[in-house]
């Protein structure tokens, strides 16, 4: 009978994710708190990130005086406009 190279790692990826199973599971009876309370901390986490309340979001936003710096507004200078200047580059076989 000719096998599939990847026949063998179905087999063993079904067999580890069958352990692991077992072992969350047992995990769970013998002490619930230490699986739930990491579980809720990634649920809430995922939960805030794929949803913001809108307080959140004021806070991350650059208006927010939290991300205001200050500035010196009597000795700043302003910056000169200058318009985009190609230079010609030295290329052999250019026109």
């Amino acid at each position: 009978m000719l096998m599939n190279r990847h026949s063998g790692s179905k087999w063993w990826n079904r067999l580890i994710l069958g352990l692991l199973a077992i072992g969350l599971i047992s995990q769970l009876f013998l002490s619930p708190g230490s699986i739930l309370i990491p579980a809720a901390v990634v649920a809430l986490v995922w939960y805030l990130y794929k949803f913001p309340p809108r307080w959140l979001l004021r806070i991350g936003s650059p208006g927010h005086p939290a991300f205001q710096t200050r500035r010196d507004h009597g000795n700043r200078q302003k910056k000169k406009k200058h318009p985009f200047r190609v230079i010609d580059g030295k290329k052999k076989g250019t026109l």
